[in-house]
Protein backbone atom coordinates (compact mmCIF):
# COMPACT_ATOMS: atom_id res chain seq x y z
CA UNK A 1 0.00 0.00 0.00
CA UNK A 2 3.02 2.22 0.61
CA UNK A 3 4.51 1.66 -2.28
CA UNK A 4 1.49 2.50 -4.26
CA UNK A 5 1.28 5.59 -2.27
CA UNK A 6 -1.94 5.08 -1.03
CA UNK A 7 -2.86 6.37 2.43
CA UNK A 8 -4.95 3.12 4.09
CA UNK A 9 -4.17 0.48 5.49
CA UNK A 10 -6.41 -3.29 6.38
CA UNK A 11 -7.97 -1.80 9.66
CA UNK A 12 -9.58 1.15 7.68
CA UNK A 13 -11.26 -1.41 5.24
CA UNK A 14 -12.18 -3.30 8.05
CA UNK A 15 -13.71 -0.71 9.84
CA UNK A 16 -15.42 1.05 6.76
CA UNK A 17 -16.93 -2.62 6.09
CA UNK A 18 -18.04 -2.82 9.75
CA UNK A 19 -19.74 0.52 9.91
CA UNK A 20 -21.53 -0.17 6.49
CA UNK A 21 -22.71 -3.17 7.88
CA UNK A 22 -23.98 -2.06 11.39
CA UNK A 23 -26.34 0.13 9.28
CA UNK A 24 -27.40 -2.89 7.08
CA UNK A 25 -25.43 -1.48 3.83
CA UNK A 26 -24.80 -4.98 2.20
CA UNK A 27 -24.33 -4.13 -0.93
CA UNK A 28 -20.36 -3.92 -0.75
CA UNK A 29 -17.68 -3.73 -3.61
CA UNK A 30 -13.68 -3.83 -2.82
CA UNK A 31 -11.31 -3.02 -5.02
CA UNK A 32 -7.96 -4.90 -5.43
CA UNK A 33 -4.75 -4.57 -7.44
CA UNK A 34 -2.05 -7.52 -8.10
CA UNK A 35 1.12 -7.33 -9.66
CA UNK A 36 2.61 -5.06 -7.64
CA UNK A 37 6.19 -5.14 -8.16
CA UNK A 38 8.18 -7.52 -5.14
CA UNK A 39 4.48 -9.16 -4.89
CA UNK A 40 4.12 -12.94 -5.31
CA UNK A 41 1.54 -15.52 -4.93
CA UNK A 42 1.11 -15.88 -1.54
CA UNK A 43 0.68 -12.23 -1.27
CA UNK A 44 -2.76 -13.13 -3.36
CA UNK A 45 -3.65 -15.94 -1.21
CA UNK A 46 -3.32 -13.47 1.78
CA UNK A 47 -5.60 -10.53 0.76
CA UNK A 48 -7.99 -13.11 -0.79
CA UNK A 49 -8.31 -14.65 2.38
CA UNK A 50 -8.83 -11.33 4.14
CA UNK A 51 -11.71 -10.43 1.96
CA UNK A 52 -13.24 -13.60 1.59
CA UNK A 53 -13.96 -12.86 5.50
CA UNK A 54 -15.39 -9.59 4.82
CA UNK A 55 -17.75 -11.63 2.31
CA UNK A 56 -18.10 -8.62 -0.25
CA UNK A 57 -21.18 -9.22 -2.93
CA UNK A 58 -18.65 -7.45 -5.51
CA UNK A 59 -15.04 -7.83 -5.95
CA UNK A 60 -13.04 -5.83 -8.56
CA UNK A 61 -9.55 -6.78 -8.97
CA UNK A 62 -7.37 -4.86 -11.11
CA UNK A 63 -3.72 -5.94 -12.77
CA UNK A 64 -1.33 -2.84 -12.39
CA UNK A 65 -1.10 -0.63 -15.47
CA UNK A 66 2.17 1.56 -15.28
CA UNK A 67 1.33 5.10 -16.58
CA UNK A 68 4.33 6.99 -17.40
CA UNK A 69 4.42 10.83 -15.74
CA UNK A 70 3.02 9.06 -12.36
CA UNK A 71 4.22 9.35 -8.90
CA UNK A 72 4.03 5.57 -8.85
CA UNK A 73 6.42 5.84 -12.20
CA UNK A 74 8.68 8.16 -10.67
CA UNK A 75 8.90 6.06 -7.41
CA UNK A 76 10.03 2.64 -9.39
CA UNK A 77 12.73 4.13 -10.94
CA UNK A 78 13.77 6.20 -8.20
CA UNK A 79 13.46 2.70 -6.09
CA UNK A 80 15.49 0.45 -9.58
CA UNK A 81 12.16 -1.43 -8.99
CA UNK A 82 10.71 -3.31 -12.29
CA UNK A 83 7.60 -4.86 -13.13
CA UNK A 84 6.39 -8.63 -12.81
CA UNK A 85 7.03 -10.80 -15.12
CA UNK A 86 4.22 -11.50 -17.43
CA UNK A 87 4.13 -15.17 -16.70
CA UNK A 88 3.88 -14.54 -13.05
CA UNK A 89 1.43 -12.00 -13.28
CA UNK A 90 -0.56 -14.33 -15.93
CA UNK A 91 -0.46 -16.88 -13.14
CA UNK A 92 -1.72 -15.12 -10.50
CA UNK A 93 -4.61 -13.90 -12.63
CA UNK A 94 -5.87 -17.71 -12.98
CA UNK A 95 -4.98 -18.27 -9.02
CA UNK A 96 -7.58 -15.54 -8.99
CA UNK A 97 -10.05 -16.63 -10.96
CA UNK A 98 -10.00 -20.12 -9.57
CA UNK A 99 -9.82 -18.95 -5.81
CA UNK A 100 -13.08 -16.68 -6.24
CA UNK A 101 -14.87 -19.14 -8.44
CA UNK A 102 -14.59 -21.05 -5.38
CA UNK A 103 -15.65 -18.97 -3.05
CA UNK A 104 -18.97 -18.42 -5.10
CA UNK A 105 -17.91 -15.28 -7.12
CA UNK A 106 -19.16 -15.30 -10.70
CA UNK A 107 -16.19 -13.95 -12.70
CA UNK A 108 -18.46 -11.79 -15.65
CA UNK A 109 -16.21 -9.00 -16.86
CA UNK A 110 -12.20 -9.43 -17.34
CA UNK A 111 -11.66 -7.73 -13.57
CA UNK A 112 -15.05 -7.84 -11.98
CA UNK A 113 -16.49 -10.53 -9.79
CA UNK A 114 -19.66 -10.84 -8.16
CA UNK A 115 -22.38 -12.82 -6.06
CA UNK A 116 -25.54 -13.71 -7.88
CA UNK A 117 -27.23 -11.16 -9.06
CA UNK A 118 -24.94 -8.46 -7.57
CA UNK A 119 -22.85 -7.45 -11.03
CA UNK A 120 -22.24 -3.97 -11.19
CA UNK A 121 -25.51 -2.25 -13.56
CA UNK A 122 -23.85 0.92 -13.64
CA UNK A 123 -20.63 -0.60 -15.48
CA UNK A 124 -22.55 -2.94 -17.10
CA UNK A 125 -24.47 -0.07 -18.87
CA UNK A 126 -20.76 1.45 -20.46
CA UNK A 127 -19.88 -2.20 -21.48
CA UNK A 128 -23.15 -3.10 -23.13
CA UNK A 129 -22.79 0.53 -24.56
CA UNK A 130 -26.12 1.80 -23.18
CA UNK A 131 -27.02 5.71 -23.30
CA UNK A 132 -26.58 7.10 -20.04
CA UNK A 133 -27.22 10.53 -18.52
CA UNK A 134 -24.96 12.39 -16.72
CA UNK A 135 -25.81 15.72 -14.39
CA UNK A 136 -23.10 18.25 -12.38
CA UNK A 137 -20.10 19.62 -12.93
CA UNK A 138 -17.88 17.31 -15.44
CA UNK A 139 -20.34 14.79 -15.48
CA UNK A 140 -20.51 12.89 -18.62
CA UNK A 141 -23.24 11.31 -20.97
CA UNK A 142 -23.52 9.31 -23.74
CA UNK A 143 -27.15 9.68 -25.72
CA UNK A 144 -28.24 9.45 -29.82
CA UNK A 145 -24.12 8.52 -30.85
CA UNK A 146 -22.82 11.53 -28.75
CA UNK A 147 -20.92 12.16 -26.08
CA UNK A 148 -21.26 14.80 -24.23
CA UNK A 149 -19.06 16.28 -21.38
CA UNK A 150 -19.90 19.05 -18.68
CA UNK A 151 -16.77 21.96 -17.61
CA UNK A 152 -15.29 21.55 -14.25
CA UNK A 153 -15.69 25.17 -13.95
CA UNK A 154 -18.58 26.07 -11.41
CA UNK A 155 -19.23 29.52 -13.73
CA UNK A 156 -19.19 28.21 -16.81
CA UNK A 157 -21.30 25.21 -16.29
CA UNK A 158 -24.05 27.64 -14.16
CA UNK A 159 -24.25 29.53 -17.08
CA UNK A 160 -24.68 26.07 -19.19
CA UNK A 161 -21.40 27.04 -21.36
CA UNK A 162 -17.97 25.39 -22.28
CA UNK A 163 -20.50 21.73 -22.72
CA UNK A 164 -18.03 19.49 -25.05
CA UNK A 165 -20.15 17.52 -27.40
CA UNK A 166 -18.15 14.40 -29.67
CA UNK A 167 -20.00 13.00 -32.68
CA UNK A 168 -19.39 9.67 -32.78
CA UNK A 169 -19.23 7.44 -36.05
CA UNK A 170 -21.17 4.49 -36.65
CA UNK A 171 -17.36 2.53 -36.99
CA UNK A 172 -16.38 3.72 -33.84
CA UNK A 173 -19.56 2.68 -32.52
CA UNK A 174 -19.07 -0.76 -34.26
CA UNK A 175 -15.17 -0.59 -32.53
CA UNK A 176 -16.52 -0.05 -28.86
CA UNK A 177 -19.83 -2.55 -28.95
CA UNK A 178 -17.19 -5.22 -29.64
CA UNK A 179 -14.19 -3.74 -27.35
CA UNK A 180 -16.76 -3.35 -24.30
CA UNK A 181 -19.00 -5.80 -24.88
CA UNK A 182 -15.77 -8.58 -25.02
CA UNK A 183 -14.37 -7.36 -21.63
CA UNK A 184 -17.93 -9.09 -21.02
CA UNK A 185 -17.30 -12.88 -20.01
CA UNK A 186 -20.46 -13.75 -22.14
CA UNK A 187 -19.11 -11.70 -25.07
CA UNK A 188 -21.23 -9.77 -27.26
CA UNK A 189 -24.69 -10.75 -28.43
CA UNK A 190 -24.44 -11.34 -32.73
CA UNK A 191 -28.44 -10.83 -32.40
CA UNK A 192 -28.00 -7.99 -30.74
CA UNK A 193 -25.29 -6.35 -32.85
CA UNK A 194 -27.08 -7.46 -35.93
CA UNK A 195 -29.97 -5.74 -35.04
CA UNK A 196 -28.75 -2.87 -33.53
CA UNK A 197 -26.57 -1.42 -36.42
CA UNK A 198 -28.52 -3.41 -38.82
CA UNK A 199 -25.91 -4.89 -40.45
CA UNK A 200 -23.92 -8.44 -40.23
CA UNK A 201 -20.91 -8.60 -37.72
CA UNK A 202 -19.25 -10.73 -39.71
CA UNK A 203 -19.74 -9.00 -42.77
CA UNK A 204 -18.19 -5.48 -40.72
CA UNK A 205 -15.14 -7.35 -39.04
CA UNK A 206 -12.68 -10.13 -40.23
CA UNK A 207 -12.75 -12.49 -37.33
CA UNK A 208 -11.69 -15.60 -39.04
CA UNK A 209 -7.54 -15.27 -37.81
CA UNK A 210 -8.87 -14.55 -34.03
CA UNK A 211 -11.39 -17.87 -34.53
CA UNK A 212 -8.56 -19.77 -35.89
CA UNK A 213 -5.89 -18.68 -33.29
CA UNK A 214 -8.46 -19.57 -30.95
CA UNK A 215 -8.72 -16.00 -29.47
CA UNK A 216 -12.57 -15.85 -30.40
CA UNK A 217 -14.97 -19.00 -30.00
CA UNK A 218 -18.58 -18.97 -30.82
CA UNK A 219 -21.15 -20.16 -28.40
CA UNK A 220 -24.77 -19.52 -28.05
CA UNK A 221 -24.84 -17.09 -30.54
CA UNK A 222 -22.66 -15.07 -28.46
CA UNK A 223 -18.88 -14.28 -29.20
CA UNK A 224 -16.44 -14.12 -26.39
CA UNK A 225 -12.62 -14.58 -25.45
CA UNK A 226 -11.73 -17.84 -24.02
CA UNK A 227 -10.84 -17.86 -20.09
CA UNK A 228 -7.80 -18.99 -20.72
CA UNK A 229 -7.03 -16.16 -23.37
CA UNK A 230 -8.61 -13.06 -21.05
CA UNK A 231 -5.01 -12.33 -19.96
CA UNK A 232 -4.31 -11.24 -23.48
CA UNK A 233 -7.71 -9.62 -23.82
CA UNK A 234 -5.91 -6.13 -24.75
CA UNK A 235 -3.78 -7.72 -27.78
CA UNK A 236 -7.27 -8.98 -28.83
CA UNK A 237 -9.22 -5.52 -28.58
CA UNK A 238 -6.37 -4.10 -31.31
CA UNK A 239 -7.93 -5.69 -33.85
CA UNK A 240 -11.17 -3.07 -33.13
CA UNK A 241 -9.24 -0.56 -33.28
CA UNK A 242 -10.26 1.85 -36.03
CA UNK A 243 -8.37 3.20 -38.63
Amino acid sequence: IKLLNRHHNKDIVFNAVGLLRKYNINNINIDLIFGIPGSSINDIENDLSYVSSLNPTHISYYSLILEEKTIFYHLLNKNNLTLLDDDLVADMYEYILNKLDNLGYKHYEISNFAKEGYESLHNLKYWNVDEYLGFGLGAASYYNNKRYSNSYNMNAYYKNEDITIDDISILESKNEFMMLGLRKTEGVSIDRYNKLYNSNLFEDFNLNKLIDNKLLIIENNYIKIPKDKLFIANLIFEEFVGD
